[in-house]
């Protein structure tokens, strides 16, 4: 990414938005660089997320979720700028009975646990800020306590 890639950015934010890849099919697969890694909170819970540009330029939103997915990608690591492919390898039943989603996963980098680690503690310290009050409560905020004496 450049200067002028981030200019495009800022002047159409609507263009860049990526579209949520769901394997729904054995075979499925993602393919691209990974162009951005966040760490976000869901309904579900937080979680991973990577951005994913593929050789058209289109970009992919992967939820890393499922516990899958989540230990292999995790385990790898893989760096912003890593090529990346995941296949869905359909449903398979542990040893537990239960069914999990499978995947096939390669990456080109692996080990930037620092990346991985960054975009998490970002999460946490914007989600502490927002838990902030901004001000000192006022008058009518103070809870009713009796006094000290």
């Amino acid at each position: 990414m450049n200067l002028d890639d981030l200019k495009k950015q800022a002047q159409n934010p609507d263009e860049t938005k990526a579209t949520t890849w769901k394997a729904t099919e054995v075979g499925d697969e993602l393919a691209g660089t990974i162009t951005k890694i966040s760490y976000v909170g869901t309904r579900h819970g937080e979680t991973y997320m990577l951005t994913v540009t593929d050789e058209k330029d289109e970009a992919w939103t992967l939820w890393v979720s499922g516990t899958v997915l989540k230990t292999k990608l995790i385990d790898l690591a893989p760096p912003v700028g890593a090529l990346i492919v995941v296949v869905y390898s359909g449903k398979q039943t542990g040893k537990n009975g239960y069914d999990y989603n499978d995947y096939q996963v390669q990456t080109s980098e692996q080990g930037a646990f620092d990346q991985w680690s960054d975009a998490r503690r970002s999460f946490m310290m914007r989600k502490e800020l927002a838990d902030t009050p901004t001000s000192a409560p006022t008058a009518s905020q103070q809870p009713d306590l009796p006094a000290p004496f």
